[in-house]
C-alpha cells in the first residue's frame, strides 16, 4: 500500500483557471498533468480495501443514511497518522502516500497561495493554511448520491473545501455532476426561492475550490461493478489552526 513520492511542489504551468461568480468557486483543470494524475488514479484503486459506506454527522453522532448519502468513502488520513502534534513530522510521513504527498504539496505550493489570495473570503486565507484533511470518495454502483449539505461544522478545522476528480479515461460512469447552491439548506433541502445554482463536470485532473459553507450535491451516479470504474473525487477541507486549537470566528 504505501508507495514513496517525490517531495512534491505543485507550481502553476498549463493548467486552466476558470471562475463561476454565482455561487463563487474556482476551477483549474488539467491540475497535475496526465502522467502524475494517472499514478494518483492507479493509487486510489489499489486502496479499494480501505473504502467503506459512506456515513454522515447527526446530532454530533456519526450513521448511515442512504437517501441522504450513498456512496463508499475513504479516510485516507488515518492510513498514514502518526502521534505527532507536530504537523512537519506528520507530513513527511504522509509523503509515504503517492495522493497525500501530491496533496500536501498543493496546499504548501507558494504558486496557489499566492493564485488564491486575491479570491474572495475565506479562500483569501489560503495562505494561512496550517491543517486539513482529506477523504477519498467513490461514487457509482446503483444511482449513488449526496444530498444537499455543506461541509463547515461547528468549531472545526473546514474553511475552504478543495474537491479534486480523477477517473479513468475515456469515464466510465454517468452522473455525479457537482451541484453548487447560493440557497440556504435545512436538512436535506434548499428552503430559500430563487436561489442559483451552477452545475459542474467531474471531470479528470480536475480541481474545484470553494467556501466550505456553500450547500452542495452530488447528483445520482452510475457505473459498472468494477471499481476502478467508479467516479473518484478526492476532498480537501482546510483551516487554520493556532496553538493547535482550530479558529471558530471564521
Amino acid at each position: 500500500m504505501q508507495i514513496e513520492s517525490e517531495n512534491f511542489q505543485w507550481e502553476y504551468a498549463k493548467q486552466k483557471i476558470t471562475i463561476l461568480d454565482d455561487p463563487y468557486c474556482i476551477i483549474i483543470d488539467d491540475l497535475f498533468g496526465p502522467e502524475k494524475s494517472k499514478e494518483i488514479f492507479e493509487y486510489i484503486v489499489s486502496l479499494r480495501e480501505y473504502f467503506h459506506p459512506a456515513k454522515i454527522t447527526y446530532e454530533d453522532h456519526l450513521k448511515t443514511d442512504e437517501d441522504y448519502r450513498k456512496n463508499v468513502t475513504c479516510y485516507i488520513d488515518a492510513l498514514y497518522k502518526i502521534d505527532d502534534p507536530d504537523w512537519t513530522a506528520r507530513r513527511e510521513y504522509r509523503k509515504k502516500s503517492q495522493l497525500l504527498g501530491a496533496i500536501d504539496g498543493l496546499v504548501q505550493s507558494q504558486d496557489m497561495g499566492m493564485i488564491l489570495h486575491s479570491a474572495p473570503f475565506p479562500i483569501c486565507k489560503f495562505r494561512d493554511v496550517n491543517a486539513w484533511e482529506t477523504q477519498i470518495s467513490r461514487y457509482g454502483y446503483d444511482k449513488d448520491h449526496y444530498e444537499w449539505h455543506y461541509d463547515r461544522l461547528s468549531n472545526d478545522d473546514r474553511m475552504i473545501t478543495l474537491v479534486y476528480y480523477v477517473n479513468m479515461e475515456p469515464k466510465k460512469f454517468q452522473g455525479g455532476e457537482l451541484v453548487l447552491s447560493r440557497g440556504l439548506s435545512l436538512g436535506k433541502k434548499i428552503i430559500t426561492s430563487n436561489a442559483k445554482e451552477c452545475t459542474i463536470e467531474p471531470k479528470n485532473d480536475r480541481l474545484v475550490i470553494f467556501n466550505s459553507r456553500t450547500v452542495h450535491r452530488v447528483t445520482s451516479t452510475t457505473s459498472s461493478a468494477r471499481f476502478e470504474e467508479g467516479r473518484f473525487s478526492v476532498n480537501i477541507w482546510c483551516g487554520i489552526r493556532k496553538n493547535g486549537e482550530p479558529i471558530s470566528n471564521y
